[in-house]
């Protein structure tokens, strides 16, 4: 079943969001996350509007045609107050997101505007290790640049638990990808990122798709992420932490090179981005 949301009209990002179909992605649903406390959510980045002469109007917000579609996506949210410079933020970021950069330690950076440069240090600001999202509560790990650091961002991994309560019955396959240190399969890698104590934490995980859609950033692609904060990032396969409830030899992931969400099986070598916390 398909779900149109308001305020999404005439955009292919909202395509992507409510007909994954659309931009590759799959009109099944992930399964219900459990939860007591509501994520809050952070708007899609997108900032213009479509109309029915073209549906990428790309500009300043007072170019979109809505002489046809009214309350579109760039119209409402914090996208468009950030736009209209109404947010008020705690750090910083494309669009409506508000983000704070962290170094291993889990301090935040004295200085949050350099690029990355991973032959510079944390203490000058040019490296970091994670990412607070201040609208969220959830705190993200960035990958690193370099094929010998264990958080490289194009190591690949197989998903695999051995949680029954979660997994699904299917656990999946065991060093199943290509890394550079440890056991290249999901369960693995957050062992050797909880014994590390990224950030200070040891409790880090694999998203939802849901806490994964927080930091898509659908105003862009390949990736659909804002890369000032989230470097070294491949539009490809993240793998989440839900399994394909009809099929449970597949797993959800979200596909950072359009900001939809889909499934694959356990055993196809995909990327990870670990999270923790939220409000």
């Amino acid at each position: 079943m398909l779900t149109v949301v308001k305020g999404l009209a005439g955009t292919i990002a909202a395509a992507c969001v409510t007909l994954l179909a659309a931009c590759g992605g799959s009109n099944d649903r992930p399964p219900q996350e459990s939860s007591q406390v509501a994520l809050p959510l952070n708007d899609t980045g997108v900032s213009h509007c479509g109309s029915d002469v073209d549906v990428f109007s790309v500009g300043p917000l007072v170019g979109c045609d809505l002489s046809h579609y009214s309350a579109q996506d760039a119209e409402v949210g914090r996208d468009f107050q950030a736009a209209s410079g109404l947010l008020e933020k705690q750090g910083g970021g494309a669009a409506g997101f508000d983000f704070v950069k962290l170094d291993e330690s889990g301090v935040a950076l004295v200085d949050q505007h350099l690029t990355w440069d991973a032959s510079n240090s944390a203490a000058l600001g040019a490296r970091w290790a994670c990412v607070e999202d201040k609208h969220t509560g959830l705190i993200w790990e960035v990958k690193h640049s370099s094929a010998e650091h264990p958080r490289y961002g194009g190591n690949t991994y197989s998903w695999y638990s051995d949680d029954m309560h979660t997994n699904g019955g299917e656990s999946g396959s065991q060093d199943g990808g290509e890394c550079s240190e440890g056991r290249c399969d999901s369960a693995g890698y957050i062992a050797l990122i909880n014994a590390a104590a990224l950030c200070g934490y040891d409790d880090w995980r694999l998203p939802t798709t849901t806490e994964f859609l927080t930091i898509g950033h659908l105003g862009r692609g390949d990736p659909s992420i804002d890369v000032a904060y989230f470097p070294n990032t491949l539009g490809l396969r993240h793998w989440s932490a839900q399994t394909y409830q009809k099929t449970p030899f597949l797993a959800w992931y979200m596909y950072f090179s359009d900001g939809s969400v889909s499934f694959t099986g356990k055993g196809d070598p995909s990327y990870l981005r670990l999270v923790r916390g939220g409000l």
